[in-house]
């Protein structure tokens, strides 16, 4: 068996009466990043990040990574960025990184993936 761990790794520090008068009633892609406190969403960061370590700790055999471009449902900007924390933070679990565009059917991401690339650059 291989055991996994996946969060959305949310940012918490919005109302439910923000998003029912964002635009669309959303909480992605046009929920504004006013209710953003930058501090609060590096702790956050940092919490989630200390999570997947102790997924290791605790046994798990890989940790899902997965990106929503900073909407308030998931902190996750790049998951390249993410994977390589892990991969020097970490020994034994596999980082497993889905995206948009392939989904979960096979969930890992190629060695070369032309999209990806052309998205890292233009996000940098």
């Amino acid at each position: 068996m291989f055991l996994m761990r996946f969060t959305e790794r949310a940012y918490v520090n919005y109302t439910a009466e923000d998003v029912k008068n964002s635009p669309n009633s959303a909480v992605r892609l046009t929920f504004s990043n006013r209710h953003f406190d930058p501090q609060l969403g590096a702790d956050l960061y940092n919490t989630y990040l200390d999570e997947y370590e102790y997924c290791e700790e605790v046994g798990f055999d890989g940790l899902m990574l997965n990106e929503h471009h900073n909407t308030p449902t998931c902190l996750g900007a790049t998951m390249n960025l993410e994977a390589a924390i892990l991969a020097r933070t970490t020994k034994k679990p596999k980082a497993l990184v889905g995206f948009q565009g392939r989904g979960f059917a096979d969930g890992v991401q190629p060695d070369f993936c032309p999209s990806l690339l052309l998205e890292a650059l233009v996000f940098q």
